[in-house]
């Protein structure tokens, strides 16, 4: 319990529903699902299939829509909700890191190109 009275956790209740023996999901996580969900879609979505998608109840998916909106990580549109700036700035870092890699690996990687006479790829592996 936060001190403002407000709970690190949101329960998530299992198939038949019984909130006694509830898993729980902290707010983070819920808060990345519905970023994830709106990162990984065409176009905008509705609130209720943004909650559907990322498994989260649509109540919990408002108010978590709206905090990162408040925060600008999500626009609310007009045909739905968006990812927003702040989600671009975030991952303004990740090209920090490519950048960094090929500065590293940029000069072997020619040196390499030219005695062998073929063409280098240098990939980079996401998550696990």
């Amino acid at each position: 319990m936060l001190t403002d009275g407000s709970d690190l956790r949101l329960t998530e209740t299992d198939a038949e529903g019984d909130a006694g023996r509830a898993r729980g999901r902290s707010v983070l996580a819920g808060a990345f699902a519905l970023l994830e969900v709106l990162a990984d879609a065409e176009a905008e979505l509705g609130l209720t299939e943004v909650a559907r998608r990322a498994g989260l109840p649509k109540s919990t998916s408002h108010r978590l829509l709206e905090q990162l909106c408040g925060m600008g990580a999500v626009e609310h549109r007009i045909r739905g909700y968006g990812v927003g700036p702040m989600f671009g700035r975030l991952c303004e870092g990740r090209g920090r890191t490519h950048a960094w890699i090929r500065a590293a690996v940029g000069r072997p990687a020619v040196r390499l190109a030219k005695l062998t006479r073929t063409d280098v790829v240098v990939g980079v592996l996401s998550g696990s």
